[in-house]
């Protein structure tokens, strides 16, 4: 069954809490409230299509999806709680100063259900050409998306229970997370959750360090790391076994008692 938005519309709608009654949990966690707008949900499934309209919500052109089939990945990974994979594409990479531009989630639970939450944000600030380099999403692709303030109810909700999962959050996307709500005054409390950090997990299993760079390049083993000497000597090696490689990065001349 998915749920997905048709975009605010004017409608005969009743209440949300007259309404919400006949709608599945699912649909119940992606709503967000928004004076003077009208959301129109549609559920469909073989057999079924039914549309409900809203007053004074707004779905927001975010998606959520339910799977009802066992996910593979629930089962390997036992869960007791849901577990939130999830990912924020930003203005930059300043925690406090930069903002969210868009965030991601597929939310896995113990019964094997997919969840998926995606939406743009209007971060009320100018996205800098340099990270849209990246992402690939400019001022004009948010101008009309809601601001964080008015997606923080909805992702919470989402999120409340959940563990969480993806590359780089602990150091990047949960501090981010954190952040924009406490920016806008809705409580997160991450007490009693769970984080999987698949870069940790990575940089475990494939070392990004000087013993790893010449195995991979030089085919040689680093038996003596971490002694000065033998580092030194180890990065000589790995020079020569890339002596292709031009680039010099040069230190800027600077008045220090260090030079």
């Amino acid at each position: 069954m998915g749920w997905k938005s048709h975009g605010p519309r004017s409608a005969d709608a009743k209440h949300f809490g007259q309404l919400s009654a006949n709608l599945p949990p699912a649909a119940t966690a992606c709503i967000l409230s928004s004076p003077d707008s009208a959301l129109f949900l549609s559920a469909q499934s073989p057999g079924l299509s039914r549309t409900y309209a809203l007053n004074n919500y707004v779905y927001y052109s975010c998606c959520m999806l339910v799977n009802p089939q066992p996910a593979p990945d629930a089962r390997f990974l036992h869960l007791l709680k849901p577990l939130a994979f999830f990912d924020l594409e930003t203005t930059g990479t300043t925690v406090g100063a930069d903002r969210i531009v868009e965030i991601g989630v597929l939310k896995v639970t113990p019964h094997g259900e997919e969840l998926e939450l995606q939406t743009r944000v209007n971060p009320e600030i100018r996205i800098p050409r340099e990270a849209t380099a990246v992402h690939g999403i400019g001022d004009k692709d948010v101008e009309d998306k809601p601001t964080f303030d008015k997606v923080a109810p909805m992702v919470t909700h989402f999120l409340e229970g959940c563990d969480f999962a993806g590359y780089n959050v602990l150091h990047f996307d949960l501090p981010m997370l954190e952040s924009e709500f406490r920016r806008v005054g809705v409580p997160f409390d991450m007490k009693g959750r769970e984080v999987i950090d698949v870069m940790a997990i990575y940089f475990q299993k494939e070392p990004r360090d000087l013993k790893a760079a010449l195995r991979f390049y030089c085919g040689t083993q680093h038996a003596n790391a971490h002694s000065a000497f033998a580092d030194a000597c180890a990065c000589r090696t790995y020079c020569r076994a890339k002596s292709g490689c031009t680039q010099i990065f040069r230190i800027p001349q600077r008045n220090s008692a260090l030079f």
